[in-house]
């Protein structure tokens, strides 16, 4: 999701980086960490239930909250 919001939004992007939450789950882990196109490392070894608490911080940070929506069966 963060290398989408890189291309679409760098702006919205640095906002995600730059929330402290954020910013030590994503891109401050060494678990399993992957290259984005921008030279980042970020974490993406997460359960459902950390990627959708994730997309929920994201979608808030970014104003888009009452935009995003999400069902799990």
């Amino acid at each position: 999701m963060t290398e989408y919001i890189w291309r679409l939004d760098s702006r919205n992007y640095e906002k995600i980086k730059g929330d402290s939450s954020l910013n030590k789950m994503l891109f401050a882990s060494q678990r399993s960490p992957e290259i984005l196109d921008n030279g980042t490392s970020i974490e993406t070894n997460f359960s459902a239930n950390v990627v959708l608490a994730l997309i929920s911080k994201i979608a808030e940070i970014c104003d888009i909250a009452d935009e995003v929506s999400y069902t799990i069966k």
